[in-house]
């Protein structure tokens, strides 16, 4: 294939079968799977758990 620019950095990279170039920019395929960082499973578990929490409180709380 032929050189894409990453991001508006201006780095010239060499494109191999899993980059898609879309104008001037290298962008993932479609099927590449999601990268998901570790603080966000994180922040997903503590939201997760204060909505449970918060839901048995309401819950408790309207048969008392």
């Amino acid at each position: 294939m032929g050189n894409c620019l990453l991001g508006s950095v201006g780095v010239s990279i060499d494109l191999h079968a899993q980059r898609n170039c879309v104008s001037v920019f290298c962008t993932e395929p479609p099927e590449t799977p999601l990268r998901v960082a570790p603080w966000q499973y994180v922040l997903t578990a503590i939201c997760i758990a204060g909505a449970a929490m918060v839901s048995t409180c309401l819950l408790v709380n309207s048969y008392s």
